[in-house]
């Protein structure tokens, strides 16, 4: 058997972290599995260890090298056979495992993780947000920001791509940090027109068309918390206004005197250049937002993936996805879609789609290929995440018989290529 090496890992250089590599099961179960043990064969008797049978799963079906800088699988002639990122592995091929890469083996489903923390168990939600997995470090920030200011009125920012849940990650921010949450908790998107007097208020003839006193949404939800949606398209010319109530505590309501308001200022934004575009984005405002919090994309959690659209499932049809009316191949497909247009969002009309073609608790794999067709192609593939003989063969397939193109998209140099189409 070939032993992988650094050499044949072009992504190497790119490890670290404290964590430990791990396999995530995704279905039908979720929970993290150690690896087996080097080159030793593992198949049932592995997962039955693990208190996860499957009898689809071969006596003897694959075998993990764990030495060195990279892992790497091999199938070994299994009845049912073995699936790195939806390809078939041939028996004696080795495929290296980059971080994410989606693992098949009967009618279970894994994740490779290079670095992997904490328990084995999969986690509860945090509030709204699914993440039995991929929201540790998020969680694990929360609860020290609890605990560190408690209710204090310092101001959040929450940043992440379109649908990944800045809003419920807000809620229970919201829930967590203020004593009168539930009421005063306010999503607005700052309309630069009506900036002044929404967010600050305004008495009654201040301008044309103030037919009445009106309490802007911070007074309105003074003890609790506003998001302020979008905030870096908040333009330059409004943005000294927010940033001296962040300093001060003080509102400046038109046609009043000022006075003081305790909230609590959630912003959210989508936008990742706020720092380097400082003629979009006041720096001395960013810098208000001592506390800053990320929401990772789908593309960067795959373990989640399942467990966000079963979550969806319920919500959608009042109940999950059940494990004997699941195929397998329909949660790698999942898994294996970039949820680049959307993000939650995406999966959450992925999720309606199938529904219409087969209603939870059932999730065939002819459900999830046509709802996924319908949302259309992806934007984007996702970055590779295993290198298979198999794979190999597609790329140069796919580049007309082009090697160097082929190893342009696998993102691998081309004497790696050659090595791996030789062996």
């Amino acid at each position: 058997m070939h032993q992988t090496t650094e050499v044949d890992d072009p992504r190497s250089e790119r490890r670290g972290g404290a964590g430990r590599r791990a396999l995530v099961m995704v279905f039908p179960a979720a929970a993290a599995l150690d690896l087996p043990r080097n080159s030793q064969a593992a198949g049932r008797a592995w997962l039955d260890a693990a208190g996860f049978g499957d009898s689809k799963v071969s006596n003897d079906h694959v075998r993990f090298n764990t030495q060195g800088p990279s892992v790497s699988v091999e199938d070994l002639g299994s009845r049912n056979g073995t699936f790195v990122d939806g390809s078939r592995l041939d028996p004696g091929d080795v495929c290296t495992l980059f971080d994410r890469a989606v693992i098949r083996i009967g009618g279970t489903v894994l994740v490779y993780r290079e670095s992997f923390s904490g328990p084995n168990a999969p986690d509860p939600p945090t509030g709204g947000l699914v993440g039995p997995f991929g929201l540790r470090s998020l969680a694990a920030e929360v609860e020290r920001m609890q605990a560190i200011i408690g209710d204090a009125s310092r101001p959040i920012l929450v940043t992440g791509e379109t649908g990944t849940g800045k809003e419920l990650l807000a809620q229970e921010l919201a829930q967590r940090l203020r004593r009168r949450p539930a009421e005063p908790f306010l999503v607005t998107a700052t309309p630069p027109h009506l900036f002044d007097s929404m967010l600050f208020g305004h008495a009654r003839g201040s301008f044309s068309g103030a037919d009445r006193d009106y309490d802007g949404v911070l007074k309105r939800n003074a003890a609790g918390a506003v998001l302020l949606d979008e905030i870096g398209d908040l333009p330059a010319d409004e943005q000294p206004k927010l940033l001296r109530f962040l300093d001060s505590g003080e509102i400046q309501p038109l046609g009043k005197r000022p006075e003081r308001v305790s909230v609590l200022v959630i912003a959210a934004t989508n936008r990742f250049d706020l720092l380097e575009r400082e003629d979009r984005f006041r720096p001395d405002l960013l810098a208000r937002f001592s506390w800053r919090l990320k929401l990772s994309p789908l593309r960067e959690r795959r373990e989640d993936i399942f467990a966000i659209a079963d979550a969806l499932a319920t919500r959608i049809a009042g109940r999950g996805y059940a494990r004997d009316t699941v195929d397998p191949r329909a949660i790698e497909q999942l898994l294996l879609h970039p949820w680049d247009r959307g993000n939650s969002r995406e999966l959450r009309r992925c999720v309606e789609l199938a529904a219409t073609r087969a209603s939870p608790p059932q999730l065939p794999n002819r459900a999830v290929s046509e709802a996924l067709a319908e949302l259309g192609a992806p934007r984007q593939a996702w970055p590779v995440t295993s290198l298979s003989r198999a794979r190999a063969r597609q790329a140069l397939e796919a580049a007309g018989g082009n090697q160097s193109k082929a190893a342009e998209t696998l993102g691998i140099n081309l004497p790696q290529l050659r090595r791996k189409l030789e062996k």
